[in-house]
């Protein structure tokens, strides 16, 4: 077989084989038994027991949370304390400044 003759026969069936590898592999991929994604059991005494990824997702929505309302808290602190430094003008001369 020549060379030219391998590099098309190449092109020619490398993207349908591509593409057939890609449909198969998803398929694959749910037939492996996975971990039930949303469980919450009860033991004897009542308590409660959460699966891992609700545990995550609960650990990822605080972390990204967090930030934001340690945020919004300093600024309303910050607000607060100017407020009540500012106290009302009885004068003109404060108006001015001098």
């Amino acid at each position: 077989m020549e060379k030219t003759q391998l590099i098309y026969y190449f092109r020619k069936y490398s993207t349908p084989i591509f593409l057939l590898i890609l449909l198969i592999i998803p398929g694959v991929s749910f037939a492996v038994p996975s971990l039930d994604a949303l469980t919450v059991t009860t033991g004897a005494a009542g308590e409660q027991k959460w699966s891992i990824t609700i545990q995550a997702l609960v650990l990822m929505t605080v972390i990204t949370l967090l930030p934001s309302m340690l945020l919004m808290m300093t600024s309303f602190t910050r607000i607060i304390i100017v407020l009540h430094q500012c106290s009302p003008f009885n004068s003109t001369s404060e108006l001015i400044g001098s």
